[in-house]
């Protein structure tokens, strides 16, 4: 019976814990620009052309570059910051200890912006 109760305390605390490792490790950017049909690169992938939606690694910073026939290329940088499960876990972890683990997750983190406009000049 002791062993029961321990258990399902166990189970409990991991189930409201480490909520960052089960939270998606990409999330959608949309890109856009103030001219149509702009080719973009996202950290040295080719994603398509404006306006274009992506899955974008959370944990990493989004390095944008935007080029164009008679165009200047434009660059745009998105940064990561912590997300609200990670604070979650931080409150967690000063309890329990155990949701700290979640941190180690890309799903702690997640992109400033997710709507991102790239302005283009000649």
């Amino acid at each position: 019976m002791k062993f029961m109760k321990q258990f399902t305390a166990l189970v409990l605390i991991l189930s409201l814990c480490s909520c960052s490792l089960f939270a998606p490790s990409k999330q959608p950017v949309t890109v856009n620009s103030n001219v149509s049909s702009v080719n973009i690169m996202a950290n040295g992938e080719s994603k398509g052309q404006t306006p274009v939606t992506f899955e974008a690694q959370r944990n990493q910073s989004l390095h944008i570059v935007a080029t164009k026939s008679g165009y200047k290329p434009s660059t745009y940088t998105v940064d990561r910051q912590l997300s609200g499960t990670a604070m979650a876990d931080i409150v967690g972890g000063l309890f329990f200890g155990v949701p700290f683990i979640g941190l180690f997750g890309p799903g702690a983190w997640k992109l400033e912006q997710d709507n991102v406009m790239v302005p283009m000049s000649r």
